[in-house]
């Protein structure tokens, strides 16, 4: 049993990576079309950056539905 939820645990952050991976894909397409400059940078440098926090995140406490 505890194996089985471990599983789907772990299957629900694999999904939650994926879909925080291809929002942000989105909003970087959208970021690029902007000319390039340094906020441009560091708009780009910022959607990586939490990206790896989100996804730490996730490792650290998993997904849940926490709205706040």
């Amino acid at each position: 049993l505890f194996a089985a939820q471990a599983e789907a645990r772990k299957a629900s952050a694999k999904r939650q990576l994926e879909v925080n991976r291809q929002q942000l894909e989105q909003a970087e397409q959208i970021i690029k079309k902007i000319g390039p400059c340094r906020e441009r940078s560091l708009a780009l440098t910022k959607l990586d950056e939490a990206l790896l926090w989100a996804n730490a995140a996730i490792a650290e406490t998993g997904v849940a539905d926490y709205e706040q």
